[in-house]
């Protein structure tokens, strides 16, 4: 795994809005120049909204989740070898559904 990787990541919003985190955030790490997945890459996911950073490896598919996140700007840093990337995403508030007229 030598050289640098890219990473595609694919943000899913899964909303319940009587839940107060809901969201996931979940991708993929692959190698940018072979284009081939990245198995056990350190993902790291940090927020001001979390009490502390949350960590998960990649399986040997290159892929990651994070579950049952609030809203918040979060940090997403990827570390394998000697590679250091990171991206930051937002995750908007849950938009609560307008209840029924009696």
């Amino acid at each position: 795994m030598a050289g640098t990787i890219g990473w595609t990541l694919l943000l899913a919003l899964l909303a319940t809005p009587a839940a107060g985190h809901d969201a996931t955030i979940s991708g993929r790490v692959v190698n940018q120049r072979t284009k081939e997945p990245i198995a056990k890459a350190l993902v790291i996911l940090q927020c001001t909204c979390l009490r502390g950073a949350r960590e998960t490896m990649t399986n040997e598919d290159g892929l990651y989740a994070f579950k049952g996140l609030p809203a918040g700007t979060y940090t997403i840093q990827v570390l394998a070898g000697t590679a250091d990337v990171s991206k930051v995403v937002t995750l908007p508030p849950t938009p609560r559904k307008p209840s029924a007229a009696p």
